[in-house]
C-alpha cells in the first residue's frame, strides 16, 4: 500500500480538469432531504478521478458505471470529462429518489439522457450483462458505523449507515468486484480510517487485486475529525506482467 505521506492531495489552486456540478438551489431545494447531498468525501472522489484523468482516458475507458449515484454528481462529472455520448454510463442506486435527482444533475449540467439509471441494490441487476467489462467502476459507499438495523431502511440513512465497523455495504460490494471489473477496469472506492483500509486491503488482495491510497484528507464530521480516503484498485495481474 502507498505510503500515506506520499499521497498527493490536490490544492485548491491547481487547474481542475474534471468540473465539479453545478446545484441550483432553486432546482435542488427539495431533492436533498431524501438524497445524499455532495459532501467532501463526493468532492474527493471527483479529484482522485481527476488525478487520473489522462490515464483513464488512454485506457479509452467503453463502460463507466457508479455504484450508488445518489445525487449524480460523480458520474456527470465523468461523463463531461470523458464525453457523454461515447461511452455507457450506468448509475444504479437503491434510492429511487437518486435516479431521479441524478438524472435532473445531467439535463442541468449539460448532459442530459447520457447516464443509463437502475433502481436496484449494489449492481444485483447489471452484474451477468457486464461480467467483467466495466472499464471505471466507482462507488462512494455508506461507510459509517451504525446500528445494524439501521442499514438500508431510510431514502437519507441509507447512504451513510454501514453496520457496527461501518463495512456492511463495502464487504457485500467488494465481492462483486471480481465479476464486474474488466481485465485492466480500475475501481474507486471512499472509505474512512474506521473502516480499517488495511483490512479492505487484505481482502482485495486475495481476490486479486492491489490498492493505493489515491486521495486522503482529515476533515469534521459532527464536530469530531474524520480521515476520508479515496482507495483506487487494479488487478494484480498488471503488476506481475
Amino acid at each position: 500500500m502507498a505510503d500515506p505521506s506520499s499521497v498527493l492531495v490536490l490544492s485548491s489552486t491547481e487547474e481542475q480538469l474534471i468540473p465539479k456540478p453545478e446545484f441550483p438551489d432553486e432546482l435542488f431545494k427539495d431533492d436533498f432531504d431524501k438524497v445524499y447531498e455532495p459532501w467532501e468525501d463526493t468532492y474527493l472522489l471527483i479529484e482522485a478521478i481527476e488525478k487520473d484523468l489522462k490515464i483513464i482516458k488512454d485506457m479509452n475507458p467503453l463502460v463507466c458505471v457508479e455504484v450508488g449515484c445518489g445525487s449524480g454528481a460523480v458520474i456527470t462529472s465523468v461523463a463531461k470529462s470523458l464525453g457523454p455520448y461515447q461511452r455507457l454510463y450506468i448509475g444504479t442506486d437503491f434510492n429511487g429518489q437518486a435516479l431521479l435527482t441524478t438524472k435532473k444533475c445531467g439535463i442541468v449540467n449539460g448532459v442530459a439522457g447520457c447516464v443509463q439509471l437502475v433502481h436496484n441494490d449494489l449492481t444485483t441487476t447489471i452484474e451477468d450483462r457486464l461480467k467483467n467489462r466495466v472499464d471505471l467502476l466507482m462507488f462512494n459507499s455508506p461507510y459509517r458505523k451504525s446500528r445494524p438495523d439501521e442499514v438500508g431502511v431510510s431514502e437519507v440513512k441509507s447512504a451513510w449507515c454501514a453496520g457496527i465497523n461501518g463495512r456492511a455495504i463495502i464487504d457485500r460490494f467488494l465481492e462483486t468486484v471480481p465479476k464486474l471489473l474488466s481485465p485492466t477496469g480500475v475501481l474507486y472506492l471512499m472509505s474512512i480510517a474506521v473502516n480499517n483500509i488495511h483490512e479492505i486491503e487484505n481482502r482485495m488482495k486475495s481476490l486479486g487485486f492491489q490498492m493505493e491510497i489515491s486521495l486522503e484528507k482529515q476533515t469534521i464530521y459532527e464536530n469530531a475529525p474524520e480521515h476520508i480516503y479515496a482507495l483506487k484498485f487494479t488487478r494484480l495481474h498488471q503488476v506481475e506482467n
